[in-house]
C-alpha cells in the first residue's frame, strides 16, 4: 500500500528541485544577515554620536531652566507647569531633526568626526562636558 514506484530520472528531478529550493532559502538567509550586519554597523557608528548629543540636550535643558527661573515668581503653579510642557515640547521638536541628521551621517569616511566637532563648536560643547554626560549614565 505504502510503495511508490520511481526510476532513477524522477529522483534526479526531486532531488535536483529540492536543491534549488535550499539554494533559495540560503540566498534568501544571506540577504537577511546582510541587511542585520547593515543595521548593526550603522547603530554602532552612531553611538560616538551619543555624547555629544547628550551634551547638547543637557545644554539646552539648562538654558530652557535657567529662562524658567526668571518667571516663576511672576507666574502660578498651573501657569509654570503649562509654559513648563510647552517649552520641553518645543526643544524636542527642535532637536528632533538635527538628532536625526547626527544619527544619517554615521560614516566611517570621517564625515562623522567633522560633524561631531562642528556640533561641539557651534553649541561651546567640550569633548570633556560630552564624555562625562556620558559617563553619567
Amino acid at each position: 500500500n505504502n510503495v511508490f514506484l520511481s526510476d532513477i530520472d524522477a529522483l534526479k528531478e526531486i532531488v535536483r528541485y529540492n536543491l534549488e529550493k535550499r539554494q533559495d532559502a540560503v540566498g534568501a538567509a544571506n540577504k537577511i544577515i546582510e541587511k542585520n550586519i547593515r543595521e548593526l554597523l550603522q547603530w554602532r557608528a552612531t553611538l560616538q554620536f551619543k555624547p555629544t548629543i547628550i551634551s547638547l540636550r543637557s545644554k539646552l535643558e539648562s538654558i530652557r531652566k535657567h529662562e524658567l527661573k526668571k518667571y516663576r515668581h511672576k507666574s502660578s503653579e498651573a501657569e509654570m507647569e503649562a509654559i513648563e510642557r510647552v517649552t520641553r515640547s518645543m526643544m524636542n521638536k527642535i532637536l528632533a531633526l538635527p538628532m536625526l541628521k547626527i544619527q544619517d551621517c554615521s560614516c566611517d569616511n570621517g564625515d562623522s568626526r567633522l560633524l561631531i566637532n562642528a556640533i561641539q563648536d557651534i553649541f561651546d560643547l567640550h569633548a570633556e562636558e560630552a564624555e562625562s554626560y556620558h559617563e553619567q549614565e
